[in-house]
């Protein structure tokens, strides 16, 4: 398995919960993103990160200790208006979302406009809102039932925070939002849509076949990689898969122990 895993042209990685957690990196990722880079290895960051900007992420990581320099990733946040902007053309939005989301839609083009009892917007973007509450639930609602079309940045439900902490995610508000909802319609951009492996295999410049996708996230990562052709590496951190999820192509207990199989291999 080992030479097998050093034969890709590019590699994908998922970040929270599969290179870091928090502000902090696991054990051997800075160590792999430094190997792979000067192996002259394509490294894509494909995250869905929905509160701040592919340049936000990449500066965050820098300050990590990330050797990103000529590296790029791409979020749900920059997916979702680039996507609408490709599908619709420049439209006019309501965000529930963070302030990077926002801007991050206004700089593709599209008008954003208060979420409020008044607006009167084509689609309402629901991302990661820290700040969400009965308000914007119920403003939320109101809108999509005149006629505005709900826009998903990434399904998550959770993602792993510092000691195993779970940290609310898009998914567990959009959950509240469908409760109200008869029958309700979702446009969902992040992984594991197709979307994002397109666009992630559009940078790389590789087919298919040279591409792996690294992820510690079952149902986002290596679920989308496999539905898009790509190999996949799932990250365990010691988990058993669950019965009846995705078979990944690869699999390995830490970040470190992908680095360690490597080493020695390219």
């Amino acid at each position: 398995m080992t030479s097998e895993l050093g034969h890709y042209e590019t590699y994908i990685f998922d970040l929270d919960g599969c290179l870091y957690t928090g502000n902090e990196p696991y054990p051997g990722s800075i160590a792999l993103i430094s190997y792979l880079a000067d192996m002259n290895k394509k490294i894509i960051f494909l995250s869905n990160n929905s509160t701040e900007t592919s340049d936000e992420v990449l500066a965050n990581m820098s300050d990590m200790g990330f050797p990103v320099v000529g590296m790029q990733a791409m979020v749900a946040t920059d997916l979702t208006g680039k996507y609408l902007l490709e599908k619709y053309g420049k439209v006019t939005v309501s965000v529930c979302g963070s302030e990077s989301l926002e801007a991050s839609l206004k700089g593709f083009g599209h008008r954003v406009v208060r979420l409020d009892d008044h607006s009167t917007s084509e689609f309402i973007v629901l991302g990661r809102d820290v700040h969400f509450n009965y308000e914007k639930l119920r403003r939320t609602v109101n809108q999509v039932q005149r006629g505005a079309k709900l826009v998903l940045t990434n399904s998550d439900v959770y993602h792993p925070g510092a000691l195993g902490e779970r940290v609310p995610e898009t998914g567990a508000l959009l959950a509240s939002v469908l409760s109200m909802l008869d029958s309700p319609s979702v446009i969902a951009i992040g992984k594991p849509e197709p979307y994002p492996f397109q666009k992630a295999l559009e940078l790389s410049g590789t087919s298919r076949d040279a591409c792996l996708m690294v992820g510690d996230n079952i149902y986002t990562d290596i679920k989308g990689g496999s539905n898009a052709g790509i190999d996949t590496l799932w990250i365990s951190y010691h988990r058993s898969r669950p019965r009846a999820s995705p078979v990944p192509t690869y699999k390995v207990s830490t970040i470190d122990g992908f680095f360690r199989k490597l080493r020695n291999q390219i």
